[in-house]
């Protein structure tokens, strides 16, 4: 393994251990909180699917009964329409009107098989096969138990 050529830009610390310590306890509080926001989330859903009011467009709208909370007046749980092409429906329909090919497009893709096949047979030298991927490293924190 190479090592690693990016340095950082941050100074290092002078206590790793207790560093690392607050690292470890935010990434725990971050998945607790992400956990219950999402929690959060769900239930509000529910309950603005019971009291809210919907719009024409399929949102879900409440009011605050107070003025407001926290600067806000009430919450808009959004409708975002989505259509995505049901490509089996699509390809039986445009076959049975035979307009299949002439709606279709071909992409090319390299077969990395093929080519690991050709290097196999020594068509394709180590070097050469080298030059054609492109080598990153990249780095993440795991944690180690005793």
């Amino acid at each position: 393994m190479p090592p690693r050529t990016k340095k950082s830009k941050f100074e290092p610390v002078t206590d790793f251990a207790a560093t690392f310590t607050e690292w470890l306890g935010i990434k725990v509080q971050g998945a607790l909180i992400a956990k219950r926001q999402k929690d959060l989330h769900d239930r509000m859903c529910a309950q603005l699917e019971i009291d809210g009011y919907q719009d024409e467009k399929g949102s879900y709208y409440v009011d605050f009964e107070e003025d407001e909370v926290k600067g806000f007046v009430g919450l808009q749980y959004r409708a975002v329409p989505k259509s995505v092409l049901d490509e089996e429906r699509a390809e039986e329909f445009l076959k049975e009107r035979g307009l299949l090919e002439e709606c279709t497009i071909m992409v090319p893709e390299l077969d990395q098989e093929a080519i690991f096949r050709k290097h196999q047979e020594g068509v394709i030298s180590q070097e050469e096969l080298d030059e054609l991927y492109t080598k990153s490293v990249s780095y993440s924190f795991w944690p180690r138990k005793v």
